[in-house]
């Protein structure tokens, strides 16, 4: 049948949104882990050096 070959466009869209949308959650999620390790080392660095000029 020539009408099998006829793609559902709603459902080619949604499956080709989907690894867009998951890559970008995937993003803001290591961006997010990276900030926070940041701040943390700069936390400590601060820590230390206060540690340091309190002697």
């Amino acid at each position: 049948m020539p009408t099998a070959q006829i793609t559902d466009l709603a459902a080619w869209k949604a499956a080709h949104a989907r690894p867009i949308a998951d890559a970008c959650r995937w993003s803001e999620a290591i961006e997010t882990l990276w900030l926070a390790n940041l701040r943390i080392g700069f936390a400590w660095q601060r820590m230390f050096l206060r540690a340091l000029g309190a002697r």
